[in-house]
């Protein structure tokens, strides 16, 4: 089965596009009193340190304060050199007035900010509780905060981490690429994505197969995307390899719209389904492909082994 017309010059305009910034570096600041856990958090940016270099784990910096004023100045100036911000308070103070200072200082920075509230675990109430509470108090909307108790692990992967992802969406790719523990809720926010795209460009081509060059291209640069997440090395041979491999997936998925563009009435919807469906399965096998899971197979029963380090068709 032909892989669907994408030429060089499209190769590699997607390429260039991905590529542009995936290896640049992202620096992120754990700000916070000293005592709320700035250490406990910052340790879950580092799972899986062994395979990130040096200079990776060199770039989460503390910036701690006391209330005083020259600390507070201190840790705000720090901060403002990074380019995600995580701004720690204890969920079981009872003030947080000098706290306001430098939160106010923070979101005025206009970088990617998450409060956490930690400690959970000696909290008054529950999550909901306590995420109810500071959102009141500092007035940040909830898709803002996360509530944990980072030396237990609560909370940090339902929350902490997918919700660091989506405040830092404009740098996601290469802080995955860079620490490995974001490269899951990474790699699903792009699938996510991709497929909401998609399920639109489905519902606005009538023309049978007039959707397919623009869903394609979505696809390949979602399967690119997911690959540098992955801390992939690709040029563009080994981007038209990987479209060897996934290539028969995304042609199934074509004919199955074109053919929805026949059904009467409603064509259209069954066109954008299909195309939103065709995607995420699309995209969560290049996951599990590109995370070493196991073997992976394509519609019509076709089989891949999945390698990080070597496509093995």
């Amino acid at each position: 089965m032909a892989l669907p017309n994408i030429n060089l010059d499209k190769f590699k305009g997607i390429y260039d596009e991905v590529m542009g910034d995936s290896d640049a570096r992202v620096t992120i600041a754990i700000v916070g009193r000293n005592g709320v856990g700035k250490a406990a958090v910052g340790a879950w940016l580092l799972l899986d340190r062994a395979s990130m270099a040096a200079r990776d784990v060199a770039d989460i910096s503390m910036c701690e304060y006391d209330g005083k004023r020259d600390t507070t100045v201190r840790a705000i100036a720090d901060a403002s050199q990074a380019d995600v911000i995580v701004f720690v308070v204890d969920a079981a103070a009872a003030d947080y007035k000098k706290d306001m200072v430098v939160w106010q200082a923070l979101r005025d920075m206009k970088k990617p900010c998450l409060l956490v509230g930690n400690k959970l675990d000696l909290a008054d109430g529950d999550a909901a509780v306590v995420r109810h509470r500071l959102a009141d108090i500092f007035g940040a909307p909830f898709s803002q905060i996360a509530v944990v108790a980072a030396l237990t692990g609560l909370n940090v992967a339902e929350e902490f981490l997918p919700r660091l992802v989506a405040a830092a969406r404009d740098v996601e790719i290469p802080l995955a690429r860079r620490f490995p523990v974001f490269r899951r809720a990474v790699a699903n926010r792009i699938v996510t994505a991709t497929a909401a795209e998609n399920a639109v460009v489905g519902t606005l081509f009538f023309l049978p197969a007039a959707d397919m060059p623009v869903m394609t291209a979505n696809q390949v640069k979602m399967i690119l995307k997911i690959a540098v997440v992955h801390g992939q090395e690709v040029g563009l041979d080994r981007l038209k390899e990987l479209m060897v491999v996934f290539g028969s997936a995304i042609v199934f998925r074509a004919a199955a719209r074109n053919i929805a563009s026949f059904i009467p009435v409603l064509g259209w919807a069954v066109k954008g389904g299909v195309a939103y469906g065709g995607t995420v399965a699309l995209g969560k096998t290049a996951i599990k492909y590109f995370e070493n899971d196991a073997t992976v197979r394509l519609p019509g029963g076709r089989a891949i082994e999945a390698k990080a380090t070597n496509i093995d068709v």
